[in-house]
């Protein structure tokens, strides 16, 4: 391990050995290393692993990935405490030196396309009612909540002139239309003039695969990746 809450690499080995110091009870079940992708890039030195079909860790060995670990997991920690009703992962142990968050595994699957294209009327509206009702509960939060952490910056892959420019051109005039009008949504909203009420607790990464659903009750079980959370 390495002061900056990193392991040495993403071995098995390595990841055993901070299991048996600093989560005993954990260091001796079956691991399975999810697989990674080779990258020069430390921003990219993260993995995860699943210990005894039961618990999932995720863990870094580059001090950029360990300090996006450890505000996740300060964050998890936070809102268990203080949002009692929001589906959360269940936070079992966190460390930051090294950092390792561990939490319940959660089976269930995303809200992928395929799945929404099956869905009845009353299953499409239970699921807009579940997002709506975790969004209005996070943003009802304090945003104080995020005191002491490092402040994150909203990254835009692509502003609105680019999307108008370019991705009416890789889809449908139904897909189009539709982007083309968040567009206008969007940009209305950001030149409007500032809300005066305080800051809210802002997910960041709110996308269908960081949201674990079980299919056959169409409910929202857990949503996922709070690092990039911040004051919005």
């Amino acid at each position: 391990m390495i002061d900056d809450g990193s392991l040495r690499d993403g071995s098995e080995q390595t990841l055993r050995a901070a299991l048996a110091q600093f989560v005993p009870q954990l260091a001796q079940g079956v691991l399975r290393i999810n697989p990674t992708i080779p990258s020069p890039d430390p921003d990219w030195w993260a993995g995860s692993a699943v210990i005894d079909e039961r618990y999932f860790v995720k863990f870094a060995w580059s001090a950029e990935k360990a300090a996006m670990h450890a505000r996740e997991g300060i964050l998890l920690d936070r809102l268990a405490s203080v949002a009692l009703k929001l589906p959360l992962p269940e936070l079992v142990a966190f460390t930051e030196a090294p950092v390792l968050v561990v939490t319940k595994l959660l089976h269930g699957g995303p809200l992928t396309w395929e799945w929404q294209d099956r869905m009845t009327r009353h299953e499409l509206d239970a699921v807009g009612e579940q997002i709506g009702s975790f969004l209005a509960q996070l943003h009802g939060l304090d945003a104080g909540l995020l005191g002491g952490l490092a402040e994150q910056t909203l990254a835009t892959p692509a502003g609105t002139t680019l999307l108008r420019e370019r991705f009416t051109r890789l889809v449908d005039n139904r897909r189009g239309k539709r982007v083309l009008n968040q567009c206008d949504w969007i940009d209305s909203v950001l030149t409007s003039e500032p809300d005066p009420t305080p800051g809210v607790v802002v997910h960041g990464d709110f996308h269908s695969y960081n949201q674990i659903w079980d299919w056959s009750l169409t409910k929202l079980m857990a949503v996922l990746d709070f690092r990039d959370c911040y004051r919005g």
